[in-house]
């Protein structure tokens, strides 16, 4: 697994996510829905499952973390990702619970020394 903020190769097909953290059939499509909306629409680094759905040790109806790391954002892109997040979640009857960053606040040395940063980069899984 790529660590810090290098290249992330994204996942090429969802379906092996899926076998690795038994996603349900709408969370899949949710997750994928999310990314391609992502790419698109706003100035994405890279995008990871993180926490228990990433470890494979969730229970029925946990909601999904993903980590979003954009080159640059601010209060108002923020809001429209988790605006996003929320329809999607309607949308599809599942929870995505967003964490939001810029690429200079993930990479800085103060998050790097933090358990959430080791952890994501230990378990997270590039989407």
């Amino acid at each position: 697994m790529a660590s810090g903020l290098g290249y992330i190769r994204p996942m090429d097909d969802i379906g092996s996510l899926t076998a690795r953290t038994k996603l349900t059939p709408e969370e899949r499509t949710a997750v994928d829905e999310l990314r391609r909306t992502l790419t698109a629409d706003f100035p994405l680094v890279h995008l990871r499952l993180i926490g228990s759905k990433a470890r494979g040790d969730s229970a029925p109806g946990s909601d999904l973390d993903l980590l979003i790391v954009l080159e640059n954002c601010d209060w108002q892109m923020e809001k429209r990702i988790y605006d996003l997040c929320f329809d999607i979640s309607l949308a599809r009857d599942v929870l995505l619970s967003p964490v939001i960053f810029t690429q200079s606040e993930y990479a800085s040395r103060r998050n790097r020394v933090t358990p959430f940063y080791r952890i994501t980069e230990a378990e997270g899984i590039p989407l």
